[in-house]
């Protein structure tokens, strides 16, 4: 259950108010804002500034994956203003939910029709009828009118969403976006007023577009593309200083990664990674020398499949690509599996033929519980129900001794290797 959003007063204890506000925030660090709800309530009924420190730390990131979860969260947002103003991160992904197309008419009757309460008793199925539906995304779109402090906004679910009228009227100016919906009026129109705020841009959407729809995009400087179509990733990119790149949405084959390459030469920026599942193939010199045309200045690459038996041939390869200094390894089928006991010597072979590595990945699939929410708002068509990517790192350490040390780091998150790279955190 949420926390009440306004305790009554007369249960505020007036002989806290000068405790050190540094001190509440510290009390309320220690808590989990999705497990330690009740916590967070009680501490609410001690004092106002105690209330103040424990509802940001509740509502700063709110991450919600079921249909009961969302709606009674945009409720409360749009209901609370002073709640609305401390939401800074909405991470929301519910796969079930019907969609419901609607128009700019439509739009504008169901914003400002009736807002009745969502009841405390609603459970999940109660959204999946087409009414109920309605009632869900008009909540959601309420509320995100009433974030005037949003920075991060991820909207994930089934794939074939197609709702950016949700997004159409509010006020916010995001520094990240992760969506999937159509390229239609109301997508194009947001991403046109987001542009001058937008750094990082995750979006998987269909064929639905045309040049003039993503001209906006001119300040966008990472971008996490998810395709279903390779001239919008040419338009995407050309002329914009783009320096993070990431296809997720399907494996690709050795020739559509090549084409990919040549399209994506029209960056203005720098590009410092480059993530693209792998199809069947095996990753050919050819690509590689092409990707190293294309990204002279690339750190991070991912996720190549490697066949041991021409293991040799790929580390001369990979030395078409000078400056990385990660690597991911796609360690999952339909590719050949590497074995634990084998990737620190593939790892060692791989960096004694290309010295400015600092990180060797093995990109593999961890299962996760099927309620969790996700952190990132798409995985690939390939992922097997209830994962997430996990890469299992060697790590090269330069200065720990006269020539360096090749050891065992752990699992990491492949996509805080992403972000990582270039930014001197790769060294």
């Amino acid at each position: 259950m949420l926390l009440h959003p306004t305790p009554p007063r007369s249960t505020l204890d007036p002989s806290l108010a000068n405790v050190p506000v540094e001190l509440y925030r510290e009390i309320v660090s220690q808590l989990n804002p999705r497990a330690d709800k009740t916590a967070l309530r009680s501490l609410c009924l001690v004092s106002q500034s105690l209330r103040g420190e424990a509802e940001r730390w509740m509502y700063g990131t709110c991450k919600v994956s079921k249909a009961r979860e969302v709606a009674l969260l945009c409720d409360v947002i749009a209901r609370e203003p002073r709640i609305a103003a401390l939401v800074g991160e909405l991470i929301i992904c519910t796969p079930n939910v019907p969609r419901v197309e609607l128009d700019e008419v439509g739009v504008r009757a169901v914003i400002s029709g009736p807002f009745d309460p969502i009841p405390d008793t609603c459970t999940d199925e109660d959204f999946l009828t087409p009414a109920g539906a309605l009632v869900y995304w008009r909540t959601l779109a309420r509320a995100l009118r009433s974030l005037p402090n949003l920075q991060n906004l991820t909207i994930a679910g089934d794939r074939a969403l197609s709702l950016a009228w949700i997004l159409a009227g509010t006020t916010f100016k995001l520094r990240k976006f992760c969506g999937y919906m159509a390229f239609d009026a109301f997508l194009s129109s947001f991403l046109y007023e987001q542009s001058n705020s937008l750094a990082d841009l995750e979006l998987l959407t269909d064929g639905s577009w045309t040049g003039e729809t993503i001209l906006g995009l001119h300040r966008v400087s990472t971008m996490r593309v998810c395709l279903l179509d390779l001239d919008m990733a040419a338009h995407l990119i050309k002329g914009r200083p783009v320096t993070h790149l990431q296809v997720t949405t399907a494996s690709l084959h050795d020739a559509e990664v090549a084409e990919i390459a040549r399209e994506w030469r029209g960056s203005t920026g720098p590009v410092r990674a480059f993530t693209v599942d792998f199809g069947d193939d095996d990753v050919s010199p050819n690509t590689l020398r092409l990707i190293g045309e294309a990204f002279p200045q690339l750190r991070l690459l991912g996720n190549v499949p490697i066949d041991l038996e021409y293991l040799d041939e790929f580390c001369e390869a990979l030395k078409q690509v000078p400056n990385l200094r990660t690597l991911l390894i796609n360690n999952r089928e339909p590719h050949p599996l590497i074995k634990p006991e084998y990737m620190f010597a593939i790892a060692e072979r791989i960096r004694s033929s290309h010295p400015t590595l600092r990180t060797i990945g093995f990109v593999h699939w961890r299962k996760i519980a099927a309620d969790a929410v996700v952190k990132f708002a798409f995985a690939s068509d390939d992922a097997p129900p209830d994962t997430v990517p996990e890469a299992v790192c060697y790590r090269f350490a330069p200065y720990t001794a006269t020539a360096g040390r090749w050891e065992y780091h752990g699992a990491v998150d492949p996509d805080e290797l992403w972000v990582a790279a270039g930014n001197g955190l790769d060294d």
